[in-house]
């Protein structure tokens, strides 16, 4: 059984930064894998605004923890869901610029703030070669229009105990307390599902390799 763990809003806003919670999981597990779908400027709050916060990632991600992905720029409601081809390409590079300043590393995934993606974001994230989109059914309708570009959909929401596929499971949830699946609230779900199953740990992009 392979568990890739990935959460939303990563940034070091205070309400959406959970680097300790990553400490405690990684001091219990030693060995687990964490994806952060991160936003380059949380509500206009850049990645590189806090340096001792971007060297306790860094650390996470050289220690093999901890890998980030885009998770859109501003995080604003449904921020790609209406924009033009070369709005989302715009963007999408701001967001890469600003993991680069704050000497951030990250993968190229893509999940657009509050799942929001459009046929044009699709496009550009084709452009710019990303490996895949996280994506919601509420959006599948868009994912046999794009094979060059894999979608994925997790399938056991943190919230819930437990979930029914055993092979490979994506567990999806978010850096804060909202939508009952925070990776804080969420923590001894966590714990219990790993304790009981002992599940080799990947990240999100090796899901797709």
């Amino acid at each position: 059984m392979k568990l890739a763990l990935e959460f939303d809003d990563f940034n070091p806003k205070t309400e959406v930064n959970c680097i300790d919670k990553i400490d405690t999981l990684v001091q219990r597990y030693p060995n687990i894998k964490l994806t952060f779908f991160t936003p380059a400027l949380y509500e206009r709050v850049p990645l590189f605004g806090n340096r001792e916060w971007c060297s306790r990632v860094l650390r996470h991600i050289e220690n093999n923890n901890v890998r980030l992905a885009v998770h859109g720029l501003y995080h604003t409601v449904e921020e790609f869901k209406q924009k033009s081809k070369n709005d989302a390409l715009l963007s999408i590079v701001i967001a890469e610029s600003v993991f680069k300043v704050a000497k951030l590393p990250f993968v190229k995934l893509f999940r657009g703030p509050h799942w929001g993606i459009n046929e044009n974001t699709y496009e550009a994230l084709i452009e710019l070669e990303y490996k895949a989109v996280f994506t919601h059914t509420d959006y599948s309708h868009l994912i046999p229009k794009y094979p060059q570009i894999k979608s994925v959909i997790y399938n056991w929401n943190l919230k819930d105990v437990d979930c029914t596929e055993k092979n490979l499971i994506i567990g999806h949830g978010h850096t804060q307390n909202v939508c009952n699946n925070g990776i804080d609230e969420s923590y001894e779900r966590i714990c219990n599902f790993i304790d009981r199953n002992n599940p080799e740990f990947v990240f999100a992009d090796e899901i797709i390799q």
